[in-house]
């Protein structure tokens, strides 16, 4: 059987945005697009972005209740975890002593255990992103933006082929899924949205971004 070519794919991504304003804008992003499934991935402002922070514990409760939101409109949920961080490129970036007080590694370790503990006790399809991706490096092989391989010091957001990889570990997801989701919503921040690559935003099949790459699966090689 294969996935519908009028499978449709939604970039509800925004950058910056932390598990707070995803939930002050679900109703508009995601209810008001019926979806049949919804691809949640926060966490990277939530814990480590010094300039848009949450409690840990709101955090928990904000997911949460963003799991029984997408749950309650009838859509599935497939939940992402937090990609890891290139700590020494974002340090300029970031307030006086952030990582002093904890580490880059520790705060995706924080992000990953709330949200890997959430799936588990609500039987929620999940994806380890960190471990998927790998790791951020200053410079050399990675699927993370650094200078030598985008001109820019990022190790945040992932390069046009860390996105391809997320892509394909969605779509491996969704094929599990019976029946097949026909209109799909990517919700959460910049990683979501796509900064910095080819049809930033955008959910159109030839855009680098996830979203975008997850379209073009869909729709020509949606085998199963």
């Amino acid at each position: 059987m294969l996935f519908s070519e009028e499978t449709e794919v939604f970039n509800a991504g925004f950058p910056g945005d932390n598990s707070r304003q995803l939930l002050e804008r679900f109703d508009k992003d995601v209810a008001a697009l019926s979806p049949d499934c919804v691809i949640l991935m926060c966490g990277t402002n939530d814990l480590l972005n010094s300039h848009n922070l949450v409690p840990q514990e709101e955090y928990r409760k904000n997911l949460a209740e963003l799991a029984a939101k997408i749950r309650s409109t009838g859509a599935k949920l497939l939940l992402c975890g937090t990609p890891d961080a290139c700590e020494s490129l974002m340090i300029p970036r970031h307030k006086n002593g952030f990582f002093a007080e904890r580490s880059a590694a520790q705060r995706v370790a924080d992000a990953n255990k709330i949200s890997g503990e959430l799936a588990a006790k609500e039987n929620i399809p999940y994806i380890d992103v960190c471990t998927l991706l790998g790791k951020p490096l200053p410079a050399g092989k990675t699927l993370f933006r650094n200078v030598e391989n985008s001109g820019a010091p990022d190790g945040v957001h992932p390069t046009p082929a860390g996105y391809a990889v997320l892509a394909a570990a969605v779509f491996a997801e969704l094929c599990k899924f019976s029946p097949l989701p026909r209109r799909i919503v990517c919700f959460g921040d910049s990683i979501t949205y796509g900064v910095y690559v080819k049809g930033e935003g955008s959910a159109e099949a030839e855009a680098e971004t996830y979203p975008g790459q997850l379209a073009k699966l869909l729709r020509k090689d949606g085998i199963l």
